[in-house]
């Protein structure tokens, strides 16, 4: 989902699955605000390490996908994958970066 990463519940569920985890960095988020939602993962799984290591090892990782920039535009600022890859591994979404959220007439992505 797209605000996965605001969404505890489904996030504790996803983390007792002990799978793999893939957390979306809503397109409304501060990319340092992300290791809140690592962390919940984390804690579920009874991690009580925090950091790129030990969501390495635990299956956590987090994408970047993007931030909101005014009305139908999306941005990425690559500083946000330095600072995400702090909290966990960082998967760039590229194909959705590109898009133009509520674009007419079809497809933007």
């Amino acid at each position: 989902p797209a605000f996965l990463c605001r969404q505890t519940d489904l996030l504790v569920a996803a983390a007792k699955t002990k799978a793999k985890v893939n957390i979306k960095k809503g397109q409304f988020l501060n990319p340092s605000d992300i290791k809140y939602s690592v962390k919940k993962v984390l804690q579920t799984r009874g991690i009580e390490n925090e950091g790129y290591e030990a969501a390495q090892k635990n299956g956590v990782f987090v994408a970047e996908r993007g931030s909101s920039f005014g009305y139908g535009n999306l941005v990425v600022d690559m500083r946000s994958l330095v600072i995400m890859r702090e909290f966990a591994p960082v998967i760039f979404d590229a194909t959705h970066s590109v898009q133009m959220p509520g674009a007419a007439g079809g497809s933007s992505g």
